[in-house]
């Protein structure tokens, strides 16, 4: 991993940071560290979000934050975003519940 400044334009809070994860192939990714990056989602993915159906998947404990991701989703032209929100605790994010969350996707997957 690469740990880098990153001089973004989110506001007056200072420098952020990029965490760069190194993966075989085209599979590497950025980790993005700052406030108010949650407001900015749409224009940091690696891909353009507009006309995209999209995914945020995160227990009720973090529901707040899934809401704000959509909204930023929404603001850069993704849509459908869908929000599912299973019940918090390690029994939604285990193995034997991958099969229903794929289900899920899959029955949503361009709408």
């Amino acid at each position: 991993m690469m740990e880098s400044e990153w001089e973004g334009a989110a506001g007056p809070e200072g420098a952020r940071r990029i965490v760069s994860v190194e993966l075989p192939g085209d599979r590497g990714y950025d980790i993005f560290i700052g406030p108010g990056l949650l407001y900015r989602v749409g224009e940091l993915m690696p891909l353009p979000v507009e006309g995209r159906a999209a995914f945020v998947i995160t227990d009720a404990n973090a529901h707040p934050y899934a809401r704000t991701v959509s909204g930023a989703l929404s603001a850069a032209g993704a849509g459908p975003v869908h929000t599912p929100t299973p019940p918090p605790g390690g029994g939604a994010k285990s193995f034997p519940t991958l099969p229903k969350t794929v289900d899920w996707l899959l029955e949503r997957r361009g709408r």
